[in-house]
């Protein structure tokens, strides 16, 4: 895996890390969401089968 990630970084140049999301946003062609998605609890505290998209509402109103 460390030669996929040198190549990326240092010879492709086409990964990089930031802290500033707009800019990063404005600058992109193309953005992945990578969020968590937990099993969201019922009523009763239970865990079910539908996930908690939370994490990827907040990142879809972020990129908006």
């Amino acid at each position: 895996m460390t030669e996929y990630y040198e190549k990326a970084m240092l010879i492709n140049k086409n990964l990089e890390f930031t802290t500033d999301v707009a800019g990063s946003i404005k600058s992109s062609d193309a953005i992945f969401i990578c969020v968590n998605t937990p099993p969201k609890a019922d009523s009763n505290g239970v865990f079910g089968k539908e996930s908690d998209m939370k994490y990827f509402d907040l990142a879809c109103a972020t990129i908006a």
